[in-house]
């Protein structure tokens, strides 16, 4: 039995550490001493996603409840900051901070009323700045392979906490202390302390964009809204199951993770699947939900509804993306402004649904989710042009491309202070080395052979009067190769 289980474990450690695994999950293209601007994004994902367990308050003004306070108060100021923004824009992060982390420690120690609601608008309007500050560096410091990351950790992030919700019935003693103080602080520092180690240098933008710059932007902006504007008619059929299933929950948005990696990265497929996959979810979860007041069926459409969060990483993950290949600043805050003016129209029209029409919410919520899939698949071909494949759809299993133009600036400048003759190939070979890739990678990337690799290496080192990588590093680059 012990042998069985040796050799089980053997086959799993070999199949880890099989280098083709490695290369197509790209570990190596993380930069873990810059991943602060991955984790703020992440920790504020968090943050705002399980704010309504902890940041809640019965008090009303002028029979508007908190929920909705707080969500003005956001919206305006991330339109605010994003307004403001620019080259210098460390100011603005403080000032958010600042606001955020007041507005949530005097609302932890207030009793119920009016200042207490005060607080919980300050500290979601303080949020609205750091999100804003938090996505620019997911978009303009992160890489590819960072953002993947990061919106892989949001999500399971999620569904831990959905888990935890089904193992700490509500009204304990450590319900309390968990939800209300104990994960909302955590999270809280976590997200001040990336967003002090922001450094205005690292966020670089376009100046300007070109016509398929912008094009190629607003479609993605087009997906990301929809989403979000289908992710409230979903939050109408979570709120009509009448059994609590979190744990289901929880289970269906960590399927949502490993589908996500699986299409993404072990199949090599675009986002354009992750994006079927996501309609065709929630046309399943809209279904159960007809029939669930007959069936009983809330413990599947539990489980698809937590799977349906795939098009939540999808679209967070692709918008990223596409802001740092099309994005000028000016183009940026120009889509913001569009979203957060179409925006409040998407939350507010299933809030109004669900008011007046109560008893007919799933059967409206079907409607909406099939006329969006619908729309979404006879504007198929016009997205796939401009966006789904676009030659950088490819780019989106590697690093941003603007780590080798920096070192590619410094190659040529290395060969015209030191009067080598580098040839285009070790040039090629030298930018590659200096961001760390493995020489496998470079092959592939390149498309040549694992010893025309070495052959050229050999040369390069052998003109630039080194003997390894690590010498490479020590005269030109900025910190250890992680490996030879």
């Amino acid at each position: 039995m012990n042998d069985s289980l040796r050799s089980v474990g053997t086959a799993f450690k070999g199949l880890w550490q099989a280098k083709e695994w490695q290369e197509k999950l790209s570990f190596k293209s993380i930069r873990w001493n810059r991943s602060f601007y991955m984790l703020a994004y992440v920790f504020e994902l968090l943050f705002y996603s399980y704010h309504k367990a902890f940041l809640h308050t019965d008090t009303t003004l002028f029979g508007i409840d908190s929920n909705m306070l707080m969500y003005a108060g956001h919206i305006v100021m991330s339109l605010v900051i994003m307004l403001l923004w620019s080259k210098k824009f460390k100011h603005l992060v403080n000032i958010s901070v600042l606001v955020t982390v007041l507005g949530f420690f005097a609302f932890l120690f207030l009793p119920d009323g009016f200042p207490k609601l005060f607080c919980a608008v300050m500290t979601m309007t303080g949020l609205g700045g750091c999100v804003t500050s938090a996505r620019c560096g997911f978009a303009f410091a992160a890489n590819n392979i960072e953002r993947l990351l990061g919106v892989v950790l949001a999500l399971v992030g999620r569904g831990v906490f959905y888990l935890l919700e089904a193992f700490f019935p509500e009204g304990l003693f450590w319900n309390n202390l968990l939800f209300y103080y104990v994960i909302p602080i955590i999270t809280l520092i976590g997200l001040v302390v990336c967003l002090f180690r922001f450094r205005e240098a690292d966020l670089e933008a376009k100046e300007d964009a070109t016509p398929g710059d912008r094009r190629g932007l607003y479609w993605a902006f087009i997906v990301f809204t929809v989403y979000f504007a289908m992710g409230g008619y979903l939050e109408l059929l979570r709120d009509g199951i009448y059994i609590h299933t979190e744990l289901l929950a929880g289970i269906g948005q960590l399927t949502a993770v490993a589908i996500f990696v699986f299409v993404l990265f072990l199949r090599n497929k675009n986002i354009w699947h992750v994006w079927n996959i996501f309609f065709g979810i929630c046309i399943v979860a809209a279904i159960l939900a007809l029939f669930t007041p007959v069936y009983a069926l809330d413990a599947p459409i539990s489980l698809f509804l937590g799977a349906s969060n795939i098009g939540w990483i999808a679209a967070l993950y692709m918008l990223a993306c596409a802001q740092r290949r099309f994005a000028s600043y000016r183009l940026l805050k120009q889509c913001t402004l569009v979203f957060v003016i179409i925006s409040p129209i998407t939350t507010l029209s299933d809030e109004i649904v669900g008011m007046l029409f109560p008893n007919h919410v799933t059967t409206i919520a079907f409607a909406y989710v099939l006329v969006l899939t619908v729309a979404f698949l006879m504007l198929s071909p016009i997205m796939h042009k401009y966006l789904f494949s676009s030659k950088w759809i490819g780019d989106l299993h590697k690093p941003d491309m603007s780590l080798y133009a920096e070192a590619l600036k410094k190659a040529e400048q290395i060969e015209k202070e030191n009067t080598l003759n580098l040839t285009s190939r070790e040039k090629e070979i030298f930018v590659r080395l200096l961001t760390d890739v493995p020489a496998k990678m470079i092959a592939s990337d390149l498309e040549i052979s694992n010893n025309t690799v070495k052959f050229h290496t050999k040369n390069l080192y052998r003109k630039l009067n080194i003997q390894s990588r690590t010498e490479l590093f020590a005269q030109y680059g900025n910190q250890k190769p992680s490996s030879e």
